[in-house]
């Protein structure tokens, strides 16, 4: 949220603010990630904490293309849902299908409540809680997906340039056999 720095000519700057509400002036703390360390030293930076979630629940939905995925991704993106985390996949075998994994977390006693709420914007077809939920999205951080012998790349993206890309790529892919 706020952020103090020296910049390449030793002026001490001073950007954001201590508390949330405070949003005038320049987007200090993102130019200054973004720019890697090429604009200044930074000495001391402010972060908006949340505590913990005391648990969580993933909701998996599947839509019949990678627009309709996408729409989805937007409307929760624009409603007050928080959402722990999204993983949009592709269904495998089926070039057209798309999966998306929604994780939500909150308190013990209202995340049935909360998850009554995601199915109504989106269509369920597997409910992950426990022991389940966690191990899936261990197995997605650590891309378990992926063939050992296969490249990853990661790349930086907004949701409305994935079907751009999409096509790109399908294009290009190699057959490695």
């Amino acid at each position: 949220m706020g952020i103090r720095f020296i910049d390449g000519r030793g002026n001490r700057v001073r950007g954001g603010g201590q508390v949330v509400k405070n949003a005038a002036g320049f987007d200090y703390p993102k130019l200054m990630v973004g720019s890697q360390g090429k604009l200044g030293l930074i000495y001391e930076l402010t972060f908006k904490v949340f505590s913990r979630p005391e648990c969580y629940a993933t909701v998996v939905s599947r839509f019949s293309g990678l627009d309709q995925a996408l729409a989805c991704m937007n409307s929760l993106s624009s409603s007050a849902m928080d959402v722990e985390a999204l993983d949009l996949m592709p269904v495998e075998g089926l070039s057209s299908e798309y999966e998306l994994a929604i994780r939500i977390g909150g308190l013990t006693n209202a995340i049935e409540n909360r998850l009554s709420r995601l199915k109504e914007v989106t269509p369920a077809v597997c409910v992950m809680k426990g022991d389940d939920e966690d191990q899936f999205w261990q197995a997605a951080s650590h891309f378990e997906w992926a063939c050992s012998s296969e490249s990853i790349l990661k790349i930086p993206i907004t949701p409305r340039k994935i079907p751009q890309l999409e096509r790109h790529l399908a294009d290009r892919r190699i057959d490695r056999r």
